[in-house]
């Protein structure tokens, strides 16, 4: 499947030696970690920094796949930081310019390191591996065959857009400003996902598809390796909630 989601299982770290569900679970323990440390205090902010990238170490980020994360970030949270003059930073002692800037710098600072570890992990998880990873977590069947779906689902969407979009530049349409490309776009779009849906649902029907079928029989047990490495997450999570209470 051609997608720009090449990202995924583009690491090469330690963590990949982990069962795919362990490595999901991983990610999810460090993001809400990245959440719940308060960023009020240094050390706080310091932790939240030395996990996140512990953590992408551990994943084996590529580092064009790092270099494209801090572009995102750049280009989503650079604007947070230019409404600092703007911002209101709790009472009037707190309103300086400082005050202001700690606060945009905090939620800029949080957010880029949410999304850095949410880049290690997909490069921590192959699409391949994707339906076992849901398979293994602690879900009912049902809701995991919907998650799974759902990413199938979303990936033909980008797929299907990505077919839309060539086929108009290779028309010579996306060069400049079309009036009628802008609503002719929806109705093509919205045409040719409907065939896509009707040639896979065929399709899935000649096969015998059922919902069973979305998800493996079977999934590994959990190594010793795994167990550790979940308990570890699961500790780092516990005592960031324990500092953001304390703080």
């Amino acid at each position: 499947m051609n997608v720009p989601f090449d990202m995924w299982g583009s690491g090469n770290g330690p963590a990949l030696r982990l069962l795919p569900q362990t490595r999901m679970l991983c990610g999810t323990a460090v993001f809400t970690s990245c959440m719940l440390l308060p960023f009020s205090t240094s050390a706080g902010t310091a932790c939240a920094v030395g996990l996140t990238a512990l953590w992408c170490l551990l994943c084996g980020m590529p580092l064009r796949r790092a270099v494209l994360c801090l572009g995102i970030a750049g280009a989503l949270f650079v604007p947070i930081l230019l409404m600092t003059p703007w911002i209101q930073a709790g009472d009037a002692h707190n309103s300086a310019m400082a005050g202001r800037l700690a606060a945009s710098g905090t939620i800029a600072l949080r957010a880029s390191l949410c999304l850095f570890i949410s880049f290690a992990t997909i490069t921590a998880l192959p699409l391949s591996e994707a339906h076992t990873a849901f398979a293994g977590l602690p879900l009912p069947r049902t809701a995991a065959v919907l998650l799974v779906q759902m990413l199938n689902q979303t990936l033909f969407l980008i797929e299907e857009t990505g077919r839309v979009i060539r086929a108009i530049r290779l028309r010579g349409a996306g060069r400049g400003l079309h009036v009628r490309l802008l609503f002719s776009f929806p109705v093509v779009w919205m045409g040719r996902m409907l065939f896509r849906a009707e040639r896979t649902a065929m399709a899935m029907t000649m096969r015998g598809y059922t919902v069973r079928d979305g998800l493996p029989a079977s999934v590994s047990c959990y190594a010793g390796k795994d167990i550790l490495m979940l308990v570890t997450t699961g500790c780092i999570a516990v005592g960031s909630l324990v500092l953001r209470i304390l703080s």
